[in-house]
């Protein structure tokens, strides 16, 4: 669930976001601020919001999908992305799993958005009008209404590539039991991102959280009201714009 986000922001826009100046240099992830369609299994950067040395917020460029210490090459990590993957992590089970129990405890992050994409499955129907097994994956982009730049609950973890004798950070993106509006649109698995509100993105990041906190801050469900979702081209990530909307005469309407 949620495998394609976006983010396109100026670094401007980033800074006043964040009610405060902070100098260029030290955002070393500004280039990555416009990707307005990226996919997890890119394996490629993202711009990644984190507590500094000295206590203050930082973008960094993690990539997505938790590899774990005990992996020992990418040719490994690649395999068991595969097998069991870490680009999502449940926020209700975060400190059951292996993958993800000490990145939650000790790195949590915060993943920023303007939008991210989820799939309905819409049944597909005969020519006489009767429903088939087989099912359309219709794209809908969601944002946050009146709000340009927003923040996903998120974990990461530092590892070793042997391969190139260099550390480097992965991410994994935590998601919660959908809302009324997200069950209608991600209507098969029923989840959604973890958008924090403002006052949890900040709590997020304490180092000090206990146990129970990580999990309650993690299962946050975001106001579904204040969501937007239209529904965008099947191949969308190819567009120029791929957050254009695109009608379909077989979608539902979405209820709010």
């Amino acid at each position: 669930m949620c495998y394609i986000n976006g983010v396109k922001v100026s670094l401007e826009t980033y800074i006043r976001y964040k009610q405060h100046e902070k100098q260029v240099k030290q955002l070393t992830a500004a280039k990555l601020f416009y990707q307005p369609a990226k996919r997890c299994f890119d394996y490629t950067e993202w711009p990644i919001i984190r507590i500094d040395g000295f206590g203050d917020w930082d973008a960094v460029a993690m990539e997505w999908g938790i590899i774990g210490p005990w992996i020992k090459s990418r040719e490994e990590a690649n395999q068991s992305r595969i097998m069991y993957p870490t680009y999502n992590a449940i926020g209700a089970e975060l400190l059951q799993k292996r993958s993800f129990s000490a990145a939650a405890r000790k790195y949590r992050c915060l993943v920023p958005s303007t939008g991210f994409y989820e799939y309905m499955h819409v049944p597909k129907t005969g020519k006489k009008g009767q429903p088939l097994k087989a099912v359309d994956k219709i794209p809908f982009y969601i944002t946050v209404a009146n709000q340009p730049l927003f923040y996903i609950a998120g974990i990461y973890s530092p590892w070793f590539d042997h391969d190139k004798d260099d550390w480097i950070n992965t991410f994994s993106l935590i998601t919660a039991a959908a809302g009324p509006v997200m069950a209608q649109v991600h209507n098969v698995k029923k989840r959604q991102p973890t958008i924090l509100p403002p006052e949890l993105a900040e709590k997020w990041t304490d180092e000090r959280l206990s146990d129970s906190e990580i999990v309650e801050i993690a299962s946050h469900q975001f106001n579904n009201s204040l969501l937007k979702v239209h529904t965008v081209n099947q191949q969308f990530w190819n567009d120029e714009d791929p957050t254009t909307e695109v009608h379909y005469d077989n979608v539902p309407e979405i209820i709010y």
